[in-house]
């Protein structure tokens, strides 16, 4: 592949020990139609967004219509998102005679249990708790983008048993556009919920801090529903 021209996909047989030359000629690039579906496992077509790491952008391809553009022909790096499924990095190959694209996502579990104790495995009770009662879900580390996160329905944020272990600033900012996004959000820790009750992030989700008698601390925010 060579910017403006079009791709070729070749076989090219290595002989060892011996010093080969290849030469193949490109063709200038042509302005073709590319269509793409998404479906699952199933063959069921998926809503998705697919973003395109170049000048084209992100786009959205709908269940009964496929996406269509007109593009020069090339390589064209992409990452394919649907919610509930697991998203997909890969590159398009456009070439005039392949103009019909389709990629197949696989279902996710609704849950991720992060791992945020500061390597004290302590979550480890919690993910047996979880297969007990038979909910499917990933162990990932704590993530640094929204895009590690966004597809999953319930986030279940475990800081362990350590005093004043709580969620960063930058952290906090991927939760709240999470939240945003309509997910929702356990966070399991010792004195998390005081430590962040001062922040924007506690009241944005919708949690409150109460004191009660004895000097305690009582904490109310919306049901989260496992099942």
């Amino acid at each position: 592949y060579a910017p403006k021209c079009a791709p070729e996909v070749r076989e090219i047989k290595i002989k060892s020990n011996q010093n080969q030359n290849f030469r193949i000629q490109l063709q200038k690039a042509e302005i073709t139609n590319l269509s793409l579906t998404v479906t699952d496992t199933k063959a069921r077509r998926l809503p998705a967004v697919i973003d395109f790491f170049n000048e084209v952008g992100q786009t959205f391809v709908g269940v009964s219509q496929p996406m269509r553009e007109t593009l020069p022909e090339g390589v064209y790096p992409v990452r394919i998102k649907s919610r509930g499924y697991r998203s997909m990095t890969t590159s398009i190959i456009h070439r005039k005679f392949v103009q019909n694209k389709q990629f197949e996502l696989k279902i996710m579990p609704a849950v991720a249990l992060i791992d945020d104790d500061g390597d004290q495995h302590s979550q480890l009770k919690i993910s047996r708790s979880l297969n007990e009662m038979n909910i499917k879900h990933d162990l990932i580390r704590s993530p640094n983008h929204l895009e590690e996160i966004e597809a999953y329905q319930i986030l279940i944020w475990h800081l362990g048993n350590s005093v004043h272990r709580t969620l960063d600033k930058s952290e906090q900012l991927i939760l709240t556009e999470y939240l945003s996004r309509g997910g929702s959000v356990l966070i399991s820790g010792q004195d998390s919920a005081y430590s962040l009750q001062s922040t924007q992030f506690l009241n944005k989700a919708g949690a409150k801090i109460t004191h009660t008698a004895g000097g305690n601390y009582k904490v109310t925010a919306p049901r989260i529903d496992l099942n």
